[in-house]
């Protein structure tokens, strides 16, 4: 593969996981009696951060379930392209998979190296569990994870309230808005809704 791919994707999907939730919030099984539910208003709903920044693999969570289909949120060609040309902001519209709540959209990339797409290199999280470099490409890249709150009722809700936990229902269709920084669109942040 050329040291330069031929152009690149990022994806964004939903996903559930109780472990993940786990990690992300204090649960009332382990606060030993303590009432630590003001914690909960602390969780950042807002931000992007790496899977690897906790110390934990995606494919590694054994309850790690897709709510929605993983779609490609912009497409760069490294010969012709230019950040520019990534809309500042974009919304997609997806249905959720499964009934249940939504703890998290990962965010994902691949880069091929030529105009066929043939040869590709992904940090999907499927595509990194067994294989032996798997570990290593987790490692250095990961999956970006951003949690996710019912927007809805976070804007009923006070300011210090807990994030609202997303329930979404088999077939409901739901909006993901991605929104790219300005001017130099290197991060991007995503919210979901429903439709």
């Amino acid at each position: 593969m050329p040291v330069v791919p031929r152009g690149g994707a990022q994806f964004a999907q939903l996903v559930t996981s109780q472990s993940l939730a786990m990690v992300s919030s204090v649960q009332k099984q382990c606060s030993l009696g303590f009432d630590l539910s003001a914690i909960g208003c602390l969780q950042d709903t807002g931000k992007i951060f790496f899977s690897k920044q906790w110390g934990f693999r995606l494919n590694t969570l054994p309850d790690l379930v897709q709510m929605s289909e993983r779609l490609p949120v912009f497409e760069v060609d490294f010969q012709t392209g230019d950040r520019r040309g990534i809309p500042a902001m974009q919304c997609f519209k997806l249905k959720a998979l499964r009934s249940g709540v939504v703890h998290a959209v990962v965010s994902s990339w691949e880069v091929w190296s030529d105009e066929a797409k043939t040869h590709k290199i992904t940090t999907h999280p499927e595509d990194t569990k067994d294989p032996g470099w798997g570990f290593a490409r987790d490692m250095q890249w990961g999956q970006g994870l951003q949690l996710i709150e019912d927007f809805d009722l976070a804007q009923q809700g006070e300011r210090s309230a807990a994030p609202k936990p997303f329930q979404v229902t088999e077939g409901e269709e739901l909006l993901l808005t991605v929104r790219m920084s300005m001017p130099c669109r290197q991060t991007f942040q995503q919210r979901s809704a429903g439709a």
